[in-house]
């Protein structure tokens, strides 16, 4: 997925594989993290994720998405030790390009 600029709308699928490597209250090496640099190619690009957001820098532009509330609560309990599945989460663009 390399392009110029960013969708609108980021559908990505966050596997065991992402939950097993994550970081807890690591907000660029946790499970949604490493799926979204993982989806984008990251290369030289980075992602931030935060409780309710994701900032990510991609070419020279950042774009910030919303996060919802499955993706919230996964994060929560990712981040609390507790046992989350693999899921698909869905990012809408905030702004950005």
């Amino acid at each position: 997925m390399r392009k110029n600029k960013l969708p609108e709308i980021i559908e990505v699928d966050i596997t065991e594989n992402h939950i097993t490597n994550g970081r807890r209250t690591d907000y660029s090496r946790c499970p949604v993290a490493l799926a979204l640099k993982e989806k984008l190619n990251a290369g030289e690009n980075w992602v931030v994720v935060f409780s309710r957001e994701v900032c990510i820098k991609y070419g020279t532009s950042y774009y910030w998405y919303v996060l919802d509330k499955e993706v919230t609560n996964f994060i929560s309990e990712f981040d609390r030790g507790k046992c989350v599945r693999p899921f698909k989460a869905r990012l809408e663009r905030k702004y950005g390009e």
